[in-house]
């Protein structure tokens, strides 16, 4: 029995003594003086910081440069980070790794966001289309239209954006797409981003949408939207203007009078 609580005593005194020479390591890092650590030791020094997102800003800010600083100096340490990455399972210091790598690569982190879209935080997804919109990384905008069909409202209007900002005359059909979106108001975000778009590109798709069988109930403010979004298209003298306008207004007193006859049905009860 004494051995055993001898053996208890000697592995809590044996933790705490790795707890303090890892914050003693993690000091000497955060100052610029580490010793010649190899990756591992020094991605374990820095894991305590960037696993916890209360840790003082100032705090975690430095453990962000010290890691910048070692993506810069060693090339072989990005891979090692890049597959640190990747099995990690806390999404806190995935995170940090991540924009620690975007970072560094700037435009040349087309791989490292498009796994970062797939990513199980919708923070960290986020995070990747910031980076894609923000460095134009054009070959990853198919990845980005992952996003709209996230089951998270704000991911979807933020793929929207993106793909405004990285591939705006090749948008139009995601646009379109997201007018059905079942959240109204990312679907009069699209309509209103398919001004953004070549006029010869969206207009036919927005025609097709106009003539494609739909449930109408509920779009009316889609649709005023959308025709908002046409008479912005075409000019004043455009013969095709009015044609347009009407078919929209047409779709939204149809609209009006599901609305009407619904009500009337359910004895005037919303």
């Amino acid at each position: 029995m004494q051995k055993l609580r001898n053996k208890g005593l000697w592995e809590k005194e044996m933790k705490v003594f790795v707890n303090v020479l890892g914050l003693f390591v993690l000091g000497l890092v955060l100052t610029g003086e580490e010793p010649d650590l190899d990756d591992a030791s020094f991605m374990a020094s820095l894991r305590p910081v960037m696993a916890d997102a209360s840790s003082p800003l100032e705090i975690r800010s430095k453990a962000g440069k010290c890691l910048t600083e070692r993506l810069k100096k060693k090339p072989d340490f990005i891979e090692f980070v890049r597959k640190q990455m990747v099995c990690e399972s806390n999404s806190e210091v995935r995170l940090f790794l991540f924009t620690s790598l975007v970072n560094v690569e700037e435009g040349k982190s087309c791989d490292d966001c498009i796994w970062a879209l797939t990513d199980p935080s919708p923070v960290i997804r986020k995070y990747a289309l910031i980076a894609i919109s923000k460095y134009q990384i054009q070959s990853a905008y198919q990845y980005v239209s992952l996003g709209l069909i996230s089951s998270n409202t704000t991911e979807r209007i933020a793929a929207l954006y993106t793909l405004q900002k990285v591939v705006p005359n090749d948008a139009a059909p995601f646009f379109v797409a997201a007018l059905d979106d079942r959240d109204a108001d990312v679907a009069k975000r699209a309509a209103y981003l398919l001004r953004s778009c070549p006029k010869q590109k969206a207009l036919p798709l927005i025609l097709r949408y106009l003539n494609t069988p739909r449930e109408p109930q509920g779009r009316e403010d889609v649709l005023k939207a959308l025709a908002a979004t046409v008479n912005f298209l075409l000019d004043e003298h455009d013969g095709h203007r009015n044609s347009l306008s009407e078919r929209i207004q047409k779709w939204i007193q149809m609209q009006e009078k599901t609305h009407q006859s619904s009500w009337a049905s359910d004895g005037g009860e919303k």
